[in-house]
């Protein structure tokens, strides 16, 4: 049989698990969190698609909180999908948003086959890695979600598979790999940093310069849309712009300052919001409870950092709509938080530097990525779900160990900039970020796993002899 056409029937196989899995997890979610009577929704969603429904009422890409984030909270691409969805079928544009992103999903197995076969120069070696990978929930848990991930994972892929093959023939790729790049970081910005680095070897890997402005143009939709955020600002608001100071909601600067308080001795994402959102609004209450979830040991001084906290965020509350700067009570919140910021993070230096981002780390690598319900719920304690749970963690490890040693072997340096680009977003996401979703690991997975067979394919360890493949060059 043709080896791309087996490629084809086992991403058709993975399409088909994927399906009945997923809408047998939907038909267990019994409505709950269900949108379309087809998708599960998530409390991202509003910023998605609330300015692409804005937009086609009234010609404005905002969504609907008060405050011009509102203009700038996400960018454009998810949403552009969405909005193709609501011309083409109005009455459920989540239909059409289910069908693309199961479609999408087919077209990144077939890919990552491709890249597999790029790296192992053995037709049966590729189909057994890429069966495994297939069957692995872990690499599709949020293809029925409406969250960038679920389009943003493929569209990566397909931005690496075409910037990989440039390296032997551009002519034929260059377009291709600019073309899924502007979408992907338009989709994911949080995926520049790989986009940068791959971008940057091909620009400096080739002399001619039409090749050279067809990868630079990758950026210009990114640009394009910073350039209309500040001016719509008045000034830069930042690569992540959440914060703004005519928000009517809890993203001011006050939050801002509060999410680094708690980078100094907290992880989880969770409790970061509780306390957010209970210690500005719950009274002296909210202030008690939030100090529930926080370790005895640090409670003084975060008692003292919360009271502040919630009288700058009363203050801009009582002005309401027509907050255009901040209140004195918060820009008193900005000048304690100067000293007091540095103080906390000298003081708990271990937990600062060390424990911390540990922690973050553990989250994220020991997550199955196996969010679905009934992984949770239904079959939470079957053993042969619990194997697999421990086998998608175990995988996700080895790929990590499996990258950092690859950077010491002789590899292509096309691989060396992309492991670099994978290991630098992680090392953002567990000692900068520090609150993570495990989601925020789903778009690199897929190449966690191809490192591992770079690896395997470099030092077979006897499995095979070892044939010098495409993909180590």
């Amino acid at each position: 049989m043709n080896f791309k056409l087996q490629l084809v029937f086992i991403s058709i196989f993975a399409v088909i698990l994927l399906v009945i899995i997923n809408e047998y997890n939907v038909h267990q979610l019994n409505n709950q969190n269900i949108v379309g009577e087809t998708m599960i929704t998530t409390a991202d969603e509003a910023s998605y698609f609330s300015p692409a429904r804005n937009f086609l009422k009234n010609g404005v890409w905002k969504d609907s909180q008060i405050g011009k984030s509102a203009y700038f909270t996400r960018t454009p691409g998810y949403g552009s999908i969405y909005m193709f969805c609501e011309l083409l079928y109005p009455s459920n544009p989540y239909k059409i948003l289910k069908i693309i992103q199961i479609s999408l999903y087919f077209l990144q197995i077939y890919v990552l086959g491709l890249l597999i076969y790029i790296i192992t120069g053995n037709k049966k070696r590729t189909l057994i890695f890429l069966f495994i990978l297939s069957i692995l929930p872990c690499f599709s848990g949020f293809v029925y979600y409406t969250l960038s991930e679920s389009v943003g994972t493929s569209f990566f892929i397909f931005s690496i598979y075409f910037s990989r093959q440039c390296v032997f023939n551009i002519k034929q790729n260059i377009l291709k790999a600019s073309f899924f790049w502007a979408i992907t970081i338009m989709v994911r910005p949080q995926l520049l940093l790989p986009a940068v680095f791959v971008c940057l070897y091909l620009f400096f890997s080739h002399k001619k310069a039409k090749y050279k402005v067809i990868i630079a143009v990758s950026f210009l939709p990114l640009l394009a849309w910073q350039v209309r955020n500040t001016i719509v600002a008045g000034k830069y608001p930042g690569f992540h712009p959440i914060y703004h100071e005519t928000n009517q909601s809890l993203f001011r600067k006050p939050h801002a300052l509060l999410t680094d308080y708690f980078r100094i001795i907290e992880y989880r994402g969770e409790v970061f919001h509780f306390v957010a959102y209970q210690s500005a609004y719950g009274g002296n209450e909210g202030i008690e409870r939030s100090l529930d979830k926080i370790d005895p040991k640090y409670r003084a001084d975060y008692r003292e950092v919360l009271i502040n906290y919630q009288a700058a965020m009363l203050s801009a509350q009582k002005v309401g709509d027509k907050i255009q700067n901040f209140t004195v009570e918060e820009k008193n919140f900005i000048q304690y938080s100067e000293l007091k910021l540095y103080e906390l993070q000298h003081k708990y230096e271990l937990e600062y530097f060390v424990l911390t981002p540990w922690r973050s780390f553990k989250y994220l690598f020991f997550s199955s990525n196996m969010n679905l319900n009934i992984y949770q719920a239904a079959l939470k304690d079957n053993i042969f779900i619990i194997f697999i749970k421990y086998l998608c963690c175990v995988l996700n490890l080895l790929g990590l160990f499996s990258g950092i040693i690859l950077l010491f072997l002789k590899i292509g340096p096309f691989w060396k900039f992309f492991i670099v680009s994978v290991l630098f977003s992680i090392i953002y996401l567990v000692y900068i970020q520090r609150f993570n979703e495990e989601r925020y690991l789903y778009p690199f997975l897929p190449f966690l796993y191809l490192f591992t067979i770079l690896l395997i394919e470099k030092k077979p360890l006897l499995l095979w002899k070892n044939k010098r493949s495409k993909g180590l060059v």
